[in-house]
């Protein structure tokens, strides 16, 4: 009897082992199941469905549910997934109060929680499905509880204790799910959307462009794409630092979703490039009154840090472009027609411009390339003291001897170097060279003791805070003194941030080197800075010198900018005299330095210094000028005469700028 006892007790023993052995195999498939659903990213609602599936199987459990609690919300849940549930009370989507039941206990307690009846004690959504037992485990997405996983049975089901470990290893797999699939959305997010503003990247906006381009074709509507620059970025980038632009690009995207319509696109591009896509456009006066629109929205102040700040904007559209890549490209190239034509402009795309953008291309890698090769090299305009014909200085001057264009004239480059960025290796090339070049001669002919070189100042280097270090490194190489250093700046250029540039201006008047105003009376600002200003020098325009004996007053303009100059201690150099007259005019006039076809055209370095010679052993002009007819200077015949000089965009001289023509 006994023996038979034991042997059944030990005959049920292998039975119970061997069903928690089948069930714990059932488990590690189940598991395996989910875990190759994540791994194949299936979405996160199907996943989480497999697990309330799997777990409803392994605890016999008549119903099974995951409630997602609401982040705005923590009193709510939204049932995500469901089996077995009553279609009325726990549909999928419904949304239940979480109160203070056993699922709000889980989620506080962050541990799996199992009771039985009475009902009362139940949450009511289960109580009212005649359920009388549940259990809870936690479900987590970034280490915080965010969602329960349930399972409940019929009244007076009791629970033997298994459930809890099953429970748990499916809510951890749905923990593993949820985060996987929050890493995939945020991974996706980044693919398609711009990390600071996040608006959708140029990857989207293609997308959504072939996409509208294809309806468009449909329903025979037009596509514009508007690509928006903000003017003069980079210089409060420079100025006020990173922190604030990045506020900027925030602060703009905001507002153009806010001003235009919620079936367009705003996307970032790049920088502080955005693009706007607009669908159902019908003719080309909607893609102007869109243009001004956005214009308009962006033109009130912004509210940064503790101060406002105004910007301005270019446009270029585009209706045209078979492909989304094309569109945006023609968008762009309106965009650099826009800003070629000064700020705050808007430019439609025409077939043209296509031609004029790879023509530019071209220069640039060329210029880049010729940088690197020494294709650039300086040529000098000497400038004379009015009354004697004694030289006192020379501008050094920029020119490109390009191998098969020949030399170039500055205006065909100096324009796109600026809006390259490559005018401040340009200019840092000429204040190294320029101050390398007068040191020799200053050495070579000790005779002119006062002999000085001028250079000219770009926009974009008078805001380059790198600019005193390359002036300061240029002196101790050439081991120049700064006192026989001229910069010239034109008084358009203080029209921006005036404050920031004066207090660059004053840094570099602190080297010691000299300072002279450009093009005077042709701007705005000068005469509101002129006493501010730490300059030595105003060079009078020479539009108003090639107007002299020509009745239109300009005789009266030289003399008040002269007698200007004199109350404040300034000297007064003319630009571009080609005449004997005017010289005459300009002596009577005030002024005593001036330079122009009259008395040379700017030379090579090998003619500069043989006029340097020829003077320069006795410490006066021995050779006469070629304005007083009876002599030529050092071979002024091998330089040809420029049509234009090398100054930049307008208003904004750049180091390879002659005076006017004459």
């Amino acid at each position: 009897m006994e023996i038979a006892e034991t042997t059944d007790s030990r005959a049920d023993e292998h039975a119970r082992l061997l069903v928690q052995v089948q069930e714990r195999q059932v488990l590690l498939e189940r598991l395996a199941a989910i875990q190759r659903l994540i791994v194949d990213r299936r979405p996160i609602d199907e996943i989480l469905l497999a697990v309330v599936v799997a777990v409803a199987e392994l605890t016999a459990a008549d119903v099974a549910v995951v409630r997602v609690r609401d982040p705005a919300d923590l009193d709510k849940t939204t049932i995500t997934a469901a089996i077995g549930c009553d279609p009325v009370r726990l549909a999928l989507g419904q949304e239940h109060g979480l109160g203070s039941g056993q699922a709000a206990a889980a989620l506080a307690r962050d541990q799996v929680v199992l009771c039985e009846g009475p009902i009362e004690e139940l949450e009511r959504d289960f109580a009212a499905a005649g359920l009388g037992s549940a259990a809870y485990a936690p479900i987590h997405r970034a280490a915080k509880p965010v969602a329960v996983l349930c399972i409940a049975a019929t009244a007076g089901r009791a629970w033997d204790g298994r459930e809890e470990p099953i429970l748990r290893s499916f809510a951890e797999h749905a923990t593993l799910a949820m985060n996987h699939a929050e890493a995939l959305e945020e991974a996706a997010f980044e693919a398609f959307h711009d990390a600071l503003t996040g608006l959708p990247n140029r990857v989207l906006l293609m997308d959504r462009l072939a996409r509208a381009i294809s309806r468009a074709d449909r329903l025979e509507s037009d596509v514009g794409v508007f690509a928006i620059d903000i003017d003069g970025f980079a210089e409060l980038n420079d100025s006020h630092g990173h922190g604030l632009g990045d506020e900027l690009l925030t602060a703009v995207g905001a507002r153009l979703r806010a001003t235009l319509r919620p079936s367009d696109t705003v996307a970032r591009l790049s920088g502080d490039l955005f693009a706007v896509l607009a669908e159902d456009l019908t003719n080309h006066a909607e893609v102007e009154t869109l243009a001004r629109r956005i214009a308009d929205a962006l033109k009130a102040p912004f509210e940064l840090g503790d101060s406002e700040t105004s910007i301005g904007v270019s446009i270029g559209s585009a209706t045209t472009g078979a492909s989304a890549a094309e569109r945006i490209r023609n968008a762009e190239i309106a965009l650099r027609r826009a800003k070629d034509e000064g700020r705050g402009r808007h430019a439609v795309y025409e077939p043209e411009m296509h031609g004029v953008l790879a023509e530019q291309r071209r220069l640039e890698a060329e210029m880049r390339l010729g940088l690197a090769r020494g294709e650039f090299a300086l040529a000098y305009q000497p400038i004379f003291e009015l009354a004697n014909n004694r030289i006192r200085g020379l501008e050094a001057l920029l020119r490109w001897n390009h191998p098969t264009r020949g030399e170039l004239a500055p205006g065909q480059f100096i324009p796109l170097a600026e809006r390259t960025g490559l005018i401040t290796e340009l200019g840092a090339f000429v204040i190294e060279r320029a101050c390398r070049q007068i040191a020799l001669w200053r050495a070579r002919y000790p005779a002119h003791t006062d002999l000085y070189v001028s250079i000219n100042l770009s926009v974009a280097q008078l805001r380059d805070q790198r600019l005193v270090d390359q002036i300061e490194s240029a002196l101790r190489d050439s081991q120049l003194d700064a006192s026989v250093v001229r910069f010239e700046i034109t008084e358009s250029m203080l029209m921006g941030d005036a404050e920031e540039s004066l207090q660059l201006l004053d840094r570099i008047k602190a080297i010691g080197v000299s300072l002279a105003i450009d093009d005077f009376g042709t701007g705005f600002s000068s005469l509101r800075y002129l006493q501010r200003l730490p300059v030595d020098v105003l060079k009078i325009d020479g539009y108003f010198v090639a107007a002299i004996g020509q009745g239109e007053g300009a005789e009266e303009i030289i003399r008040a900018i002269a007698e200007l100059a004199h109350a404040f201690s300034l000297e007064v150099v003319a630009e571009g005299i080609s005449s004997p007259e005017q010289r005459r005019w300009l002596v009577e006039l005030g002024c005593e330095v001036g330079q122009g076809y009259e008395f040379s055209r700017p030379l090579s370095v090998e003619s500069a210094d043989a006029f340097l010679l020829s003077s320069g052993l006795i410490g006066e002009q021995s050779t006469r000028l070629a304005g007083d007819r009876g002599g030529e200077l050092p071979d002024p015949a091998s330089e040809p005469r420029r049509a234009s000089g090398a100054r930049g965009a307008a208003g904004a001289r750049g180091p390879l700028d002659p005076p006017a023509p004459g």
